[in-house]
């Protein structure tokens, strides 16, 4: 086969020109060009997300919001199966991914979704708080892993690389002395109902569970940052409240005034 004349575009170029423009059509995650910004302007983070939310319906929830160029999910706690590589991590999660072998250890994950422009990912930080629409199955294995859960997940959302207004702390309530299993859907719940004078789940900006890295369970310790300060004295009140998890043992919370954080506590 003779080789492109200069200037001219090989047939491999066309087809990949070809599936970027169909996928965009589709609905689907487009390719940003040569001149999109760097991509950690273009992403935002969002947790608390449902394990079985697909990167699909990722993209379709965020496109209000501009055009995506790509979806990714992390933290997904697995069950474990066996691979051919001994000690290979990796490749042990994407097995159990593929394979849906997932572990109990907690409801929800974590997902990167990258927008084709900075002003998109920007404007994407709205959904911070919004509610994940509920989704229902048909698949018996899905279903008996889901349980009773309740299917009410609220989206914390902020800029993969957010830039601190340094008072944060100001506005956060350190959370001690929780059970492992404490989820950031429950803990929130837990300190909206306390906080309905101060407008419930919209006095919270978001509430954050800090996690073994490796197992994906509870350390005990979270973070609830609240949209105004105002609200933090009310929230201090829970010190010493007992909480526990649906069917789960309740421990008395050790509820203080945050010191500052550092950027090990960014997401």
């Amino acid at each position: 086969e003779a080789a492109p004349a200069p200037g001219e575009p090989t047939k491999k170029r066309k087809k990949k020109k070809a599936a970027t423009a169909e996928g965009a059509a589709a609905g689907g995650a487009a390719t940003p060009g040569p001149d999109a910004p760097p991509a950690d302007d273009r992403t935002v983070f969002v947790g608390n997300l449902p394990v079985e939310a697909t990167k699909k319906e990722l993209a379709r929830f965020f496109r209000t919001f501009g055009a995506v160029a790509s979806v990714r999910k992390r933290s997904v706690a697995v069950a474990g199966a066996k691979v051919d590589v001994d000690g290979d991590d990796a490749l042990m999660r994407r097995v159990c991914a593929n394979a849906g072998k997932l572990s109990g250890a907690k409801r929800t994950t974590n997902a990167y979704v990258v927008f084709e422009s900075a002003a998109s990912a920007a404007a994407a930080v709205a959904a911070n708080g919004a509610v994940w629409p509920s989704k229902q199955t048909d698949d018996a294995a899905a279903a008996a892993y889901l349980g009773d859960a309740a299917e009410t997940f609220h989206l914390r959302v902020d800029r993969a690389t957010p830039a601190r207004d340094g008072g944060e702390h100001l506005r956060t309530a350190f959370v001690g002395n929780a059970p492992r299993d404490a989820s950031e859907e429950g803990l929130r719940s837990f300190f909206a109902a306390h906080l309905a004078e101060a407008g419930g789940h919209a006095a919270i900006e978001n509430v954050r569970v800090v996690r073994d890295p490796k197992e994906h369970r509870g350390v005990g310790v979270a973070y609830v940052l609240l949209k105004d300060r105002a609200a933090l004295p009310a929230a201090l009140e829970l010190d010493g409240a007992a909480y526990a998890e649906p069917g789960g043992a309740a421990r008395p919370l050790r509820v203080t005034p945050c010191g500052k954080r550092t950027k090990k506590d960014a997401p």
